[in-house]
């Protein structure tokens, strides 16, 4: 079953979830939501947040259910990530596996399936042993980079595995697309009705329904980078000797910045990779002034946005791409989307990348 989760998740919350992650990059690791702090908002307030909490496993079950009674793809795809646990002490939703292994049954031809399947295997905190998903998706598509990277239960990356995602041709996590399905799986579902909702009058369980639903889009998952961040380590990019390494770990850094599925934590794990492997390059000041921006659109959070403001912004992160979705919401908040000449960001740190600042450190 789905662990609780904060009723709520704004705009604040992603920048604060991607800064942390891509600063500590060997702990991106994470489904989304897992790290915030309980939020208000200010649609139903805290009563609102409380009951999405206390619904969280209810409705995850639910709609894993319901939508598992279907037959084509798109509802197996979703109802696998809402049923997916994302937490050590949680559990999958009953009957979790079985749904996994349909999908894998009655679509094996299917990229975007196998994907699905390797993907929850690579993600998933109980011991996988269906390492044949991954070798399935290799077989389909060999040619995304991000398809080597998913080693069940997030496993070591071996120099071969190294190579071979290098020689892929593009890096593509499906990130929005999957977004798409999950949202468009759960458009006007109700939130669980039982009698305790009754007592409170002025709970909004329109808004509670859009709220479970924002919330298990927010659990939909991304490769965990903590293995790629191991093999491309800081020492790798010193040891002359082993160029082939450091040549691998560049070019999966160019492809992950650019990476099609608009994951803005994989974007930012390749700006951590181009800025250690390719120093003094275009690509590395390009790294450097993506991560300044998105540092400098953080510090400009305010308020917690309406429950409308956050329904669209989801919709345009499927519509548009994680960032680019970010971006045009501080662009109607009037929000300047470069920071001024001169800025330095409240603390400096978070543009340094960790070995840069130790060796200032012990400079100093």
């Amino acid at each position: 079953m789905r662990p609780n989760l904060p009723g709520r998740q704004s705009t604040s919350y992603f920048f604060a979830r991607v800064l942390v992650l891509s600063v500590c990059i060997f702990c991106v690791t994470a489904f989304r939501g897992v790290e915030s702090t309980t939020a208000v908002d200010p649609v139903g307030g805290q009563l609102l947040a409380d009951f999405a909490d206390k619904l969280a496993p209810e409705y995850g079950q639910h709609q894993m259910d319901r939508l598992a009674r279907r037959n084509d793809r798109d509802s197996l795809i979703a109802a696998i990530f809402i049923g997916s646990a994302n937490d050590p002490k949680a559990s999958d939703a009953k009957g979790h596996a079985e749904v996994v292994a349909r999908l894998v049954r009655d679509y094996p031809d299917d990229m975007l399936a196998m994907y699905t399947a390797a993907l929850v295997c690579h993600k998933q905190l109980q011991a996988c042993l269906q390492r044949e998903y991954q070798a399935g998706l290799l077989r389909l598509a060999p040619d995304n980079a991000i398809h080597y990277l998913l080693v069940a239960n997030a496993g070591e990356i071996s120099g071969p595995v190294l190579h071979a995602a290098a020689t892929a041709t593009s890096a593509d996590t499906h990130f929005s697309e999957v977004l798409g399905i999950v949202r468009s799986a759960l458009k006007n579902q109700p939130a669980p009705s039982f009698s305790t909702h009754q007592k409170h009058g002025d709970l909004d369980l329109h808004e509670l329904a859009l709220m479970l639903r924002r919330n298990e889009v927010l659990q939909v998952p991304w490769p965990n980078y903590s293995a790629l961040m191991a093999v491309c380590s800081p020492t790798v990019a010193m040891q002359r000797e082993d160029s082939g390494s450091r040549e691998d770990c560049t070019t999966l850094g160019l492809m992950l910045f650019s990476e099609r599925g608009n994951n803005m934590v994989s974007m930012m794990v390749g700006s951590s990779l181009v800025r250690r492997f390719a120093k003094g390059t275009e690509a590395a000041s390009s790294a450097l002034a993506l991560r300044r921006q998105y540092v400098w659109l953080s510090e400009q959070g305010g308020e917690e946005d309406a429950s409308a403001v956050e329904e669209r912004l989801q919709d345009e992160e499927v519509q548009l791409g994680e960032w680019a979705a970010y971006k045009h919401k501080a662009a109607r908040a009037g929000i300047a989307l470069i920071p001024p000449a001169g800025w330095v960001p409240r603390n400096p740190k978070v543009l340094v990348l960790p070995e840069d600042h130790v060796a200032s450190e012990l400079e100093t």
